[in-house]
């Protein structure tokens, strides 16, 4: 039986990966004074053309049911729109164990970040050599995912920089089994084109900036906790295993079909070593947390 348990059933198909939304995209390519400028030059110039003080309906009319919809969240008058996704509980991420060996953290992970950022006034939206840059990207991103038994990929989550007043810079975590797979990855034809294109433009368009760095983590240097998150980071990512590597795993069973099934990663921490820290890094008995007064005996 293995040390720890799944909380979702395995599935035939592989959960899809995150994706960053066009419309979080448009936000944040300028800032908000920006974009106040922006909105206050529109409003005047309709005034102006119009002569009319009833443009300004539209305005008030947005606003009132922004404010509307908040307050019906708020009250729990209407569902939470920002809860959805979220997972109720704690829980930690463990890929499968490995057969023989009872300890959390069994499997080593490699985890490759990636980040590009348009330095520029226009950023993504019109800034030299910026679309084909996305372009490129999106091409490497699909062939990650296209060829995930290859790569050993087991996911990714994207997030946008926040260090700078336009957070066009995107970052994009990915987990895969070994280094073996992320160099494959590399000298892949679409990598290898995609970095071809850079190369020829740095001096052309001095504004991209790229970047990447890998950690090897081995058996027992990672751990994972979340307290009622989304699936994000590890906990986005998904295993495949046969159907008796399942039940060796004690994962709940589901409607899958087929030789394999997907293993999701986040699991029950409440119990044993899974209850801390130390403990999930295969270092302590999982009581240390009581022990320091971080928590109690469950």
């Amino acid at each position: 039986m293995a040390p720890y348990k799944p909380l979702r059933a395995p599935t035939s198909e592989r959960p899809p990966m995150d994706n960053v939304e066009l419309s979080t995209v448009l936000r944040d390519q300028f800032p908000a004074s920006t974009l106040l400028l922006l909105g206050a030059g529109l409003l005047s110039t309709a005034l102006l053309l119009t002569r009319s003080h009833w443009v300004v309906l539209p305005v008030f009319v947005a606003l009132a049911y922004k404010l509307g919809d908040t307050l019906l969240q708020v009250y729990g008058w209407r569902e939470n729109a920002y809860m959805r996704g979220v997972v109720p509980q704690t829980y930690a991420a463990q890929l499968p164990p490995v057969e023989g060996d009872e300890g959390p953290g069994a499997s080593g992970v490699v985890v490759f970040i990636l980040a590009a950022r348009v330095n520029h006034p226009l950023g993504l939206l019109g800034a030299p050599g910026a679309s084909e840059l996305s372009g490129w990207a999106q091409k490497c991103y699909q062939a990650v995912q296209d060829n995930y038994d290859e790569y050993g990929v087991l996911g990714m989550s994207t997030y946008l920089g926040t260090s700078r007043a336009a957070g066009n810079e995107f970052l994009t975590i990915m987990y895969f089994r070994n280094a073996e797979g992320v160099y494959k990855f590399a000298l892949s034809d679409i990598h290898k084109q995609t970095w071809r294109w850079f190369s020829s433009v740095q001096k052309t368009h001095p504004h991209l900036s790229v970047m990447h760095e890998t950690y090897d983590v081995p058996p027992r240097h990672w751990e994972a906790v979340y307290v009622k998150m989304h699936r994000m980071g590890l906990a986005g990512a998904s295993v495949k295993v046969t159907r008796e590597e399942r039940d060796m795993l004690d994962a709940p069973a589901g409607k899958e079909e087929g030789d394999s099934v997907w293993w999701s990663t986040p699991v029950d921490p409440s119990k044993g070593k899974m209850r801390s820290g130390m403990g999930r890094l295969d270092r302590g008995d999982g009581g240390e947390h009581v022990r320091e007064g971080l928590g109690k005996e469950e």
